[in-house]
């Protein structure tokens, strides 16, 4: 039986999720950029959820958050279900996208907090598949930490009976770390 997940509002998570076998099903284009804008931006909305930073690479993603209503789990489910459903109808396949359940990873203290902001942020040089920050075509906070702008994307809603309403607009939000809320 898996533990429970726990629902602390107060806590800093640093979630991770990898595809099945390592496939590389998040593989960063223009389509997948929207997608996952998309559902990151719908969600962060409708659970009203603090984005610090996040990163989606091949295979695997990174998000670091906070969920004031402590409901990251419905969060996850979701984002993650959207992702999986929408991947697999674009990859013309069926079955799981996930290879296991998120690990969702309690941030201790504000230097944790910075390290794991850190973290997600240069993923990519980490792994060494970009040399700088600003060359990784995937989808990631680096530049939007940086400039402190919001992104706008759509969301299709493909079980909508009415033509009207199938695609609405969300904007994703990064917030500011708590130790640097006063910087502009």
């Amino acid at each position: 039986m898996r533990p429970l997940r726990n629902k602390d509002p107060e806590i800093y998570r640093l979630l991770t999720i990898r595809t099945g076998e390592a496939r590389l099903w998040l593989t960063p284009n223009a389509k997948v950029k929207r997608l996952l804008g998309g559902i990151l931006a719908r969600y962060q909305e409708v659970f009203e959820v603090l984005i610090y930073a996040y990163n989606f690479l091949g295979n695997h993603y990174h998000l670091l958050i906070k969920a004031p209503k402590g409901n990251a789990d419905e969060f996850c489910e979701n984002v993650n279900r959207e992702i999986a459903r929408r991947l697999n109808f674009m990859h013309h396949r069926e079955g799981k996208l996930w290879g296991r359940r998120y690990d969702d990873q309690e941030v201790l203290t504000e230097a944790d907090l910075l390290e794991a902001f850190l973290y997600v942020t240069t993923n990519a040089t980490r792994h060494g598949i970009a040399r700088d920050l600003s060359e990784w075509p995937g989808f990631n906070s680096y530049s939007q930490s940086l400039t402190g702008e919001a992104k706008t994307f759509s969301f299709y809603h493909y079980s909508s009976e009415e033509d009207e309403g199938k695609v609405t607009t969300h904007t994703l939000k990064l917030s500011p770390l708590p130790q640097h809320e006063e910087m502009t």
